[in-house]
């Protein structure tokens, strides 16, 4: 069946021609709704740290939101204009407990889309 509109991970390991499999690979995810997947930064970072996510097919823009958990303050990024899966910005931000989330857009549905599921982060 077609994977559409899901979360999925999935494994591969190799099996050689007797039919004996080696040990399974680490887990993967992909996402086939639409949604971006948000991968870094994931832990500690410092300052001006370069945010990466998924590509979304296509998407022609991504709209980037990071929020401040420890003070509470939205959008201290906010990037509405994002052409490429990736973003590092050049002014600092202070030492705490972020999330950022990610949207991408198609021209053809300019309001359609989903937001990624939040990736926390830590300034130090």
């Amino acid at each position: 069946p077609d994977l559409v509109g899901e979360r999925w991970r999935w494994w591969v390991r190799a099996v050689d021609a007797s039919g004996n499999g080696g040990s399974w690979s680490n887990a993967a995810t992909i996402d086939t709704s639409g949604r971006a997947i948000g991968l870094s930064p994931s832990a500690s970072t410092n300052s001006t740290p370069t945010f990466n996510w998924t590509e979304v097919l296509g998407a022609d823009r991504y709209i980037l939101q990071v929020d401040n958990l420890t003070t509470d303050t939205s959008q201290v990024i906010r990037e509405d204009s994002l052409v490429s899966p990736g973003f590092t910005p050049g002014t600092p931000i202070a030492a705490g407990h972020y999330r950022f989330w990610i949207k991408a857009l198609s021209s053809s549905t300019p309001n359609a889309g989903f937001w990624s599921f939040g990736v926390d982060f830590t300034v130090v």
